[in-house]
């Protein structure tokens, strides 16, 4: 306490969010960024010094695939006809993907291909099978959703005249 100055004790009591309460809104949330480790991994570009060079954090895509998904290889070898379904949930698997179904194609995949696939890639690839059948498989995220496209259509209802 400052003998020279009685409210000093006053101040010194108060509670730290009863003085952020009298500062204006841009000013309290700037020092709550501050004080939360500031809200951003660097230097503040307009604080930084002319001569400081500034890196940009790493950032994943903009699409919000995860870079581990984007990372991971998928092959589509599938010589012996095999259902859609377990192919679906393999290509999920291998690409650490969740895979949304409501329905899935009817029929068998057959390919035989060593090459090993980004996610996007074999998407793809199996889009030119499925989409014949009605389905389209789509990236969303760290998700697979297999949309079945007749569904997805509004019926023609003709307008009738009485």
């Amino acid at each position: 306490m400052d003998a020279r100055n009685p409210r000093s004790e006053r101040t010194a009591r108060r509670p730290m969010i009863l003085a952020i309460q009298s500062l204006s809104v841009a000013t309290a949330s700037s020092l709550l960024l501050w004080t939360a480790g500031g809200g951003f991994d660097g230097p503040h570009p307009k604080l930084a010094s002319a001569g400081t060079k500034l890196e940009k954090p790493a950032n994943p895509s903009a699409s919000g695939i995860s870079a581990e998904v984007q990372e991971r290889k998928v092959k589509l070898n599938y010589f012996l006809s095999t259902p859609w379904e377990k192919v679906l949930k393999d290509v999920a698997e291998a690409t650490g993907s969740q895979l949304i179904a409501d329905r899935v194609p009817k029929g068998r995949f057959s390919r035989r291909d060593a090459t090993e696939y980004t996610r996007h890639d074999a998407v793809r690839i199996i889009n030119k099978d499925i989409e014949p059948l009605g389905f389209r498989l789509i990236e969303k995220g760290d998700f697979l959703v297999v949309i079945d496209l007749p569904s997805q259509r509004p019926r023609y209802q003709p307008v009738t005249v009485s």
